[in-house]
């Protein structure tokens, strides 16, 4: 059954997708040492030239072989991509200059924020529009480069931390994001702080509106990040149910990319008590309730659905949180 099994390592269909990729790459390099050759160079040189933009991941010292066997599976890009592409910025520095004016044009035309909004995370941001509450967005886009690891290692103390943690795979960083409530990608609380110190479950949907499920299934936040971290297909599934934008949704898994509003951690990070809890609660509701009715006015059914979910999720924490109103008033 494993090798028919969509979801196992061992399936028809992760052969299927190891054989493309490798023919892929083949074809890749098999380009690039004739266009080698076709410039002048040796085969030797172009066949050198080809490890250096293919990279051979089976030639790694040792040391880092180990490493990528038991506790970091994904550190062989880093340590073969970060040098070169140190390299390449200090031998042509014309080609990260070339990409810098491409987007600083495409930005003037769309008229971006003269001082940059972009969310701390991104470290190679793109604007891209605004979107309906008039935040900048910005893509992630330039996430797909080559050089966006440098940008990433580089780009400060925090982010190199993060960058090289990141490199040792979910076993590694699902428990310290689960410790530390704190994410490796935004540099930000899992869960709101200010629910916490309510006594309040941060509760997010985990899987939208479905057959046979109307509200979806919502789950602490970060047992819903360490689910989805850990598996996969949950977060595929999660991203196109909870997504008024399918279309976006797709393309994001698809693609890996997506844009980021400039604010796009509002929930509680300000509050830090009871009251602030349950005034940010409020707003919420009163958000989704306008939602909702837009999306009746509108017909938009999917929307109707996924914000009925949503609002019913959070009247699930209102509930939390009235019960600990009334423990405070009674001095439990």
């Amino acid at each position: 059954m494993r090798r028919v099994n969509p979801l196992s390592a061992e399936s028809y269909y992760v052969e299927a997708g190891q054989w493309l990729g490798t023919r892929i790459e083949d074809i890749l390099r098999g380009s690039l040492f004739i266009d080698g050759l076709k410039k002048g160079l040796s085969p030797a040189d172009a066949a050198e030239r080809v490890r250096l933009f293919h990279f051979d991941y089976q030639d790694i010292p040792q040391a880092v072989r180990e490493a990528r066997r038991y506790v970091a599976p994904f550190i062989t890009w880093a340590v073969k991509n970060i040098p070169n592409e140190m390299a390449n910025l200090i031998t042509q520095p014309s080609k990260y200059a070339r990409v810098e004016r491409a987007v600083r044009a495409w930005e003037v035309e769309r008229e971006a924020p003269e001082e940059a909004e972009a969310p701390d995370y991104l470290a190679l941001p793109v604007y891209v529009g605004r979107d309906a509450l008039g935040r900048p967005v910005y893509s992630n886009i330039l996430n797909t480069v080559a050089f966006y690891d440098l940008a990433e290692f580089l780009r400060s103390p925090e982010g190199m931390g993060r960058y090289i943690l990141t490199q040792f795979g979910p076993t590694v960083t699902v428990p310290f994001e689960a410790a530390t409530n704190y994410n490796l990608f935004t540099g930000e609380p899992i869960s709101a702080p200010a629910l916490k110190e309510a006594g309040i479950p941060d509760l997010r949907l985990l899987i939208g509106p479905i057959a046979g499920q109307p509200e979806g299934m919502a789950a602490e936040a970060r047992t819903a990040e360490a689910l989805r971290t850990i598996y996969r297909p949950l977060d595929v599934l999660s991203r196109i149910t909870t997504s008024p934008d399918m279309e976006g949704a797709l393309r994001q898994t698809l693609t890996s990319v997506r844009g980021y509003p400039s604010s796009p951690y509002e929930p509680f990070q300000d509050a830090l008590a009871l009251r602030d809890a349950q005034r940010e609660l409020e707003r919420q509701a009163n958000n989704l309730r306008r939602q909702l009715l837009e999306s009746l006015l509108s017909g938009n059914e999917r929307q109707r659905q996924l914000v009925e979910a949503r609002l019913a999720m959070l009247e699930r924490q209102i509930e939390f949180l009235a019960q600990r109103a009334r423990e405070v008033a009674s001095g439990q």
